[in-house]
């Protein structure tokens, strides 16, 4: 147990050491949430509030959003 915790470790210290990896490892994850935002950002919105009008609607419960 002990090597795996000295290999992770040097692992992620090797990870972070190397600036440019660390940099290219974010890249995808922020171009995809900007392009979720961008294209699919207004219909999830909408998909959400109609849930939530519908639920307040069929339980009578009156909330003003």
């Amino acid at each position: 147990m002990k090597q795996l915790y000295h290999l992770t470790l040097r692992h992620t210290v090797l990870f972070f050491k190397d600036k440019g990896r660390f940099l290219t490892a974010l890249i995808t994850p922020i171009v995809l949430i900007v392009l979720y935002m961008t294209f699919l950002g207004t219909i999830y919105h909408d998909s959400l509030d109609s849930i939530v009008k519908y639920f307040l609607n069929t339980h009578n419960l009156q909330v003003t959003i």
